[in-house]
């Protein structure tokens, strides 16, 4: 399965018996559903431009008297 293929009912299946889920035909449509959602959550995560997002945990910090 590539990154673009459809979560279908029957990937789900798969992505659901790998995870140890209990599966089933009317459960595998509720299934396709969610991971499709988780996918896109995560996609939306790793399109967000860190690049100048200021990293305040990694700097000492100051302190002015």
């Amino acid at each position: 399965m590539s990154d673009s293929s459809p979560i279908t009912p029957d990937v789900a299946r798969v992505l659901a018996e790998w995870s140890e889920l209990r599966a089933d035909r009317t459960r595998d449509t509720e299934l396709a559903e969610v991971f499709a959602a988780f996918r896109r959550r995560v996609e939306r995560l790793y399109a967000m431009d860190v690049g100048s997002f200021e990293f305040d945990f990694l700097h000492p910090m100051s302190h002015e008297s």
